[in-house]
């Protein structure tokens, strides 16, 4: 069974809210979630920033790959070791 429109499943809750509570997401007013982070991504029916609907196979499938990609393409994040050590505090 499906949420009710711009609901959050039972099993997403604590999720969800500690990706807002922490300033990672918001909570759309249409449905779903936007991340504020590009670090973060929500796939399927929670991402948010349109009509909130139910996703297909092949519209999550379409959504993980670009997250993939992201991913992929993305800069390595810095260790807090390295980026000390080349800051001479290591």
């Amino acid at each position: 069974m499906n949420p009710p429109p711009r609901g959050i499943p039972d099993g997403a809750r604590q999720l969800v809210a500690s990706l807002v509570n922490s300033g990672l997401a918001t909570l759309h007013p249409y449905g779903g979630v936007t991340t504020t982070d590009p670090r973060v991504q929500v796939v399927g029916d929670l991402a948010g920033g349109g009509s909130f609907i139910t996703s297909s196979i092949a519209g999550v499938a379409a959504q993980a790959s670009r997250t993939a990609r992201a991913y992929a393409s993305a800069p390595a994040p810095q260790s807090s070791t390295k980026a000390a050590a080349r800051r001479g505090r290591g």
